[in-house]
C-alpha cells in the first residue's frame, strides 16, 4: 500500500515537472511580434511639423533604417522586429541633431508604441547668439562670450549641416577715434612745416651767384580718411574669432564672418577746424575727455543658408 501511494507521488511530480517544462519551452519558443512605432517630429519652440530623417539604431548599436517624417504633419512610421532599447536619432541638413531612445517591450502578440519627438529646425536669419563678446578696447573674447561661444561650437561639431554667419563690429567711435588722430598729427606736422618753411624762405631769399639753394622742407602727406565706421579693431577681433573656431570641420565653408558698423558712435565728420584752433591757441584749454558711448552687442551670430552641404 505504501509502495504504491509513493509510487502515485513519484508519478504526479514528474508529470507536474514535464508540464512546467513544455510550458516554460512553448513560452521562451515564441518569437517577438512585429512593433509599429509611429508619432510625430515638430520644432521645440514654435510647434510647427518638422520634416527631417530619423537614423534607427539597433540594440545592439547598429544602424538598420532610415525613415523622413512627413512634410505636411510631422508623422512618421517605422516597424521593429525586435524588443529592447533602439536610438532614434533625429538629424538632416535643416535642423539639430538630436537622439532619444525609444524602448520596444517584449510580446508574442502585434503592438504599437506612440512616440513623439521635438527637435529644433533651422531658421535662415535665426539669432544664436548676440552680446557683448569683446570688452572696450579689446580684441579678446571675453569669458561669458567664450562659454556661450564653446556651446555653439558643439552645435556646429554636432550638426555638419549648420552655416552661420558671423557678425563682429568695433568699440563706438573707435574708427573715429582712429582717423581723428591721424588728421591731428598731419595738421600739428602741417604748422610746423609752415613755420619751417618761412625760416627756409628768409634764409635763402637772396642767394649769391653760384650758391647751391639746399632742398626746401618737405610737407607732409595728408591721410586717406574714409569713415566707414570699420576700424583695424574688428578685423582683430576677426581673426581672433576665426582662430576660436578654426577646429571646426568645414569651418571655412559653413562659417561666414562680416565687419559691421558699429550700433553707436557712428559721427563720420572730423572737425578740422576745431583741432586747428586747438593747436594754435596760446592757452591750452583742459577738455574733459566725452564718456566713453555704452557698450552695446559687439557681436551677432545667427543662421545662415539653409541647405544642404554634405551627403547624410
Amino acid at each position: 500500500m505504501l509502495r504504491t501511494s509513493l509510487r502515485i507521488v513519484l508519478l504526479l511530480v514528474v508529470s507536474l515537472f514535464a508540464i512546467v517544462t513544455t510550458a516554460t519551452t512553448v513560452v521562451m519558443a515564441q518569437p517577438q511580434a512585429v512593433t509599429r512605432v509611429e508619432g510625430k517630429i515638430t520644432d521645440a519652440v514654435t510647434g510647427s511639423p518638422v520634416e527631417c530623417k530619423l537614423y534607427i539604431y539597433d540594440p545592439a548599436g547598429k544602424r538598420i533604417r532610415t525613415v523622413s517624417s512627413n512634410s505636411t504633419d510631422g508623422s512618421y512610421l517605422t516597424v521593429l522586429n525586435e524588443a529592447g532599447t533602439y536610438k532614434f536619432s533625429l538629424g538632416g541638413h535643416n535642423v539639430h541633431r538630436k537622439d532619444y531612445s525609444v524602448v520596444v517591450p517584449k510580446s508574442a502578440v502585434f503592438q504599437e508604441v506612440k512616440q513623439d519627438f521635438t527637435v529644433r529646425e533651422f531658421k535662415q536669419g535665426t539669432q544664436l547668439y548676440s552680446g557683448v563678446a569683446f570688452d572696450r578696447g579689446s580684441a579678446t573674447l571675453n569669458p561669458s562670450a567664450q562659454q556661450a561661444l564653446t556651446a555653439l561650437k558643439t552645435d556646429l561639431e554636432t550638426n555638419q549641416q549648420l552655416q552661420v554667419v558671423v557678425r563682429v563690429s568695433s568699440d563706438p567711435g573707435a574708427d573715429l577715434q582712429m582717423k581723428t588722430a591721424a588728421i591731428r598729427t598731419y595738421l600739428a606736422d602741417s604748422l610746423e612745416w609752415a613755420k619751417s618753411m618761412k625760416v627756409y624762405e628768409k634764409k635763402y631769399k637772396k642767394t649769391k651767384k653760384n650758391q647751391q639753394k639746399p632742398e626746401p622742407p618737405v610737407a607732409p602727406v595728408r591721410p586717406v580718411v574714409a569713415l566707414s565706421g570699420i576700424s583695424p579693431q574688428a578685423n582683430e577681433r576677426r581673426a581672433a574669432l576665426q582662430a576660436f573656431f578654426t577646429d571646426v570641420r568645414n569651418g571655412e565653408l559653413r562659417i561666414v564672418y562680416e565687419l559691421v558698423s558699429p550700433a553707436a558712435g557712428s559721427a563720420t565728420v572730423i572737425n578740422e577746424a576745431a583741432i586747428l584752433a586747438e593747436l594754435t591757441s596760446k592757452k591750452k584749454k583742459a577738455t574733459s575727455p566725452a564718456p566713453a558711448p555704452v557698450l552695446e552687442s559687439n557681436l551677432t551670430v545667427v543662421i545662415g543658408e539653409v541647405k544642404r552641404l554634405f551627403g547624410n
